[in-house]
């Protein structure tokens, strides 16, 4: 972490504070380090997952809606962007989700080996957190 904290630093020009945020969510992986800051299209993908997660179920179903309406949605990389998020929540908050990470885990692998419909699988999902 501190690595990648001093390299954002110094080779990208991050401020102190920016640089500890994003190399702390960043798991040890430098890229994703810098896509928190500088990739769009990961951005808006993690703050859905987010949003997801911390909303009520009305609101839920229509980000769920709007999300599968985008023409750019790969359920794989929204499974992703979940497990993520409940890494982060976890390790900053220390919100344990233990009883989900099983079927979240088992379903990113079902999405890699089948076509699963994403909203019934979603929806499926948030029933367990």
């Amino acid at each position: 972490k501190e690595k990648i904290e001093k390299w954002l630093e110094e080779s990208h020009n991050f401020s102190a504070k920016k640089a500890k945020e994003n190399a702390l969510r960043s798991f040890g992986a430098p890229g994703r380090a810098l896509a928190w800051e500088h990739d769009a299209r990961f951005i808006a993908l993690q703050k859905s997952a987010a949003d997801i997660v911390h909303l009520a179920s009305p609101a839920r179903k229509d980000l769920i809606k709007s999300l599968l309406e985008a023409d750019d949605f790969r359920f794989a990389d929204f499974i992703d962007a979940l497990i993520l998020e409940f890494a982060i929540d976890y390790t900053l908050h220390n919100k344990r989700h233990f009883s989900f990470w099983h079927h979240m885990l088992e379903l990113r692998q079902r999405v890699a080996r089948t076509n699963l419909n994403p909203r019934l699988k979603i929806e499926y999902l948030l029933t367990l957190i």
